[in-house]
């Protein structure tokens, strides 16, 4: 009998991943179908979680203690609900550049990618679609006009 294809079985929640003691490898077993694999390597590619006032990375431990961001808040409030923080960091919409503690928008930093995630909607597609480039060359536009000044 063929061994399944890995796609076959990896939709969905349902997976355990096992490590083989026997043979050293993984062994890949979907609840839904019960189907088993074994795996020689495993890839972890899935995005990581952000959230700025627990990630243990120097850069974002550092500027939040400068105050120089802050974390992103859903401000919106319904019915006495408090506003609710995805763990990005904040920033102004239409230039990216990072607000800091006091609410003021900080023109000397600009952030895309995961750091932003929870705040800009659609974030993680930036390397399928003309986002970064757009991004990129306002950035630079604002740095620019921002020199003459």
């Amino acid at each position: 009998m063929a061994q399944p294809h890995a796609d076959q079985i990896l939709q969905g929640d349902n997976l355990d991943v096992l490590p083989g003691f026997d043979d050293g490898c993984f062994e890949l077993v979907c609840g839904a179908t019960g189907t088993t694999i074994h795996a020689e390597v495993l890839v972890d590619a899935r995005y990581p979680a952000v959230d700025i006032d627990r990630d243990a990375a120097p850069l974002y431990r550092n500027l939040r203690r400068r105050g120089m961001i802050r974390p992103f808040e859903n401000r919106a409030r319904c019915n006495g609900t408090p506003a609710y923080r995805p763990g990005a960091i904040d920033m102004m919409r239409d230039s990216r550049c990072v607000v800091d503690e006091r609410g003021r928008a900080n023109e000397d930093i600009a952030v895309i990618g995961i750091p932003t995630e929870g705040n800009l909607l659609g974030n993680l597609a930036v390397t399928r679609d003309g986002f970064a480039g757009v991004w990129a060359a306002d950035v630079l536009r604002q740095l620019h006009s921002g020199a003459t000044r």
